[in-house]
């Protein structure tokens, strides 16, 4: 189905990705070029929601996937929250973490985009 991003505030300091259905790994490409045209101006760190609610599935070689994204996120990226119902996302963001331990200070899971945004509240 696919991924949306827009700013989630009016002042521009956090990013809203919203993905819908199956998506696959050149759609997260095409965020993650969108996401550095949107932030490209900023000079203060960008945080970002990613909304996994709406998706069921992760594409094949996730963990590798997100891993060659943290590696070229845009410099400016703050906190990213990825915001899921099920189990199966934080379980492996738990276990990507503990392989790459500089993500523990930048990523976290939240139940809601509203708890999300509370996460980034408290690390602001």
């Amino acid at each position: 189905m696919g991924i949306t991003v827009d700013w989630d505030d009016k002042e521009q300091s956090t990013l809203h990705s919203v993905f819908t259905g199956k998506w696959t790994w050149d759609e997260y490409n095409q965020l993650s070029n969108r996401t550095a045209e949107l932030t490209k101006n900023h000079s203060q760190p960008v945080n970002v929601i990613a909304d996994f609610t709406g998706s069921d599935l992760l594409p094949q070689q996730a963990l590798s996937g997100f891993k060659k994204s943290l590696e070229t996120s845009p410099m400016n990226v703050g906190i990213m929250v990825l915001v899921s119902h099920g189990t199966f996302l934080p379980a492996m963001i738990d276990i990507f973490s503990k392989f790459y331990r500089k993500v523990n200070q930048k990523l976290f899971v939240a139940r809601s985009v509203e708890e999300a945004r509370e996460i980034i509240a408290k690390h602001m």
